[in-house]
């Protein structure tokens, strides 16, 4: 192949790793969805949202 479509396939590789690495797994989404139900006035207007993450290494001593 040429080198062009290795970069880009590359590109797409690392993308897709980027994104598992960041996706909130089920244990992120309930404390996020807590934080924000009993969220105080002032969080809830902050211009960000606010989510929350794990590692690998939480996310696998969470699953166990």
């Amino acid at each position: 192949m040429k080198k062009q479509y290795w970069a880009i396939l590359v590109v797409l590789f690392l993308v897709g790793l980027d994104w598992y690495i960041r996706a909130p797994d089920s244990r992120s989404r309930e404390l996020t969805a807590a934080i924000e139900a009993q969220a105080s006035a002032k969080l809830k207007s902050y211009p960000y949202s606010f989510l929350v993450t794990a590692d690998h290494k939480q996310r696998e001593g969470m699953e166990s």
